[in-house]
């Protein structure tokens, strides 16, 4: 769910500094073979099992990421999933979501720094 609100968040930056020098890259490498250190519960863990099958190298992630880093992309918005670009309209970034989720994160970051 955290990448959904990411991707959203991702939309409003681009309206509100798309004329900026900062682009906003949302970028999916898929499931990525890391650590996967920790404790877990049987279904967790079962789950983990099953991610370590298909997981990518993170040799493999890498060159799709330092391309973007290299020649970044000149629109506001962009997204990919490992190296195939994916549309950035509305379809999957709606701007009335995006704009509801940019005044609550707002509305939430006054009340924790109300001096800012």
């Amino acid at each position: 769910m955290t990448g959904r609100l990411n991707d959203l968040l991702g939309v409003t930056f681009a309206e509100r500094h798309g004329e900026g020098p900062v682009r906003y890259v949302l970028f999916h490498p898929g499931t990525t073979a890391t650590s996967f250190a920790g404790e877990f519960d049987a279904p967790t863990a079962a789950f983990i099992a099953q991610q370590k099958l298909t997981a990518k190298p993170a040799a493999e992630v890498a060159p799709p990421i330092l391309r973007l880093l290299d020649d970044p992309p000149g629109a506001p918005l962009s997204a990919f999933n490992l190296s195939t670009e994916l549309p950035s309209g509305e379809a999957l970034f709606p701007p009335g979501p995006a704009a509801r989720l940019a005044d609550v994160t707002t509305d939430l970051l006054k009340v924790l720094h109300p001096d800012r």
